[in-house]
């Protein structure tokens, strides 16, 4: 699976252009490599996560998604305790049913 790979490339040429679809393709990165795990060719979740934690800030005020992309980064690179505090947060900023 070569998406994570050219998701986290697409993701960084977005970032001076239109920060928040960098946020977005820095998520869909990160959901790809997840997703790939093990099989994946390239981009790994650690390699993704840290590249989003460089990411631009998230504008306000906060939205889920890009909650979700800060928390599953942290998560990733920093460790339960620091991730689920934001991943909280995300969970609370989508409304009820709401699809990602």
């Amino acid at each position: 699976m070569d998406a994570p790979p050219l998701l986290l490339k697409a993701a960084q040429q977005f970032e001076p252009l239109d920060p928040a679809m960098a946020r977005q393709t820095y998520l869909e990165a990160l959901s790809a490599a997840m997703f790939a795990g093990r099989l994946g060719i390239g981009s790994g979740a650690r390699e993704v996560a840290e590249a989003a934690r460089g990411a631009p800030p998230a504008p306000q005020p906060e939205r889920g998604p890009d909650l979700l992309l800060d928390g599953l980064a942290l998560l990733i690179t920093e460790g339960y305790a620091a991730g689920v505090p934001v991943l909280k947060r995300a969970l609370r900023a989508f409304p009820s049913g709401a699809h990602l």
